[in-house]
């Protein structure tokens, strides 16, 4: 009856290791267009790229913590992401975009 235990018990372990987020360093961000930011000048383009900095530091925060609400996949069937690790992706993907225009119109570089 012990050894029944020690299998549940690294069956359960097993289960949550594969549940977990993926880290938010780790996520692969897709190349999305710039051209919504094309016309914003570098005064709104460092407003629209601070606001989305910090909430994706947010979200950065609640997936690099094991934030396990939520998920967007079956629990234990999947990796354990969440809707905010879909947000976090959309958000990374225009921060690039917005720094990609930034350069083109050597705006001085934001301090944030």
């Amino acid at each position: 009856m012990k050894s029944y235990n020690k299998f549940m018990v690294l069956g359960c372990l097993l289960l949550v290791g594969c549940n977990t987020p993926t880290p938010s360093s780790e996520l692969v961000v897709p190349r999305v267009s710039s051209a919504p930011y094309e016309n914003l000048s570098c005064a709104q383009l460092a407003i629209r790229l601070e606001k989305m900095n910090n909430s994706a530091q947010e979200i950065a925060a609640t997936q690099d913590g094991g934030s396990y609400m939520m998920h967007a996949d079956i629990p234990f069937m999947g990796t354990g992401d969440t809707m905010g690790t879909i947000e976090l992706v959309k958000l990374k993907a225009k921060i690039n975009a917005i720094h990609r225009v930034y350069e083109r119109k050597e705006c001085s570089s934001p301090n944030f």
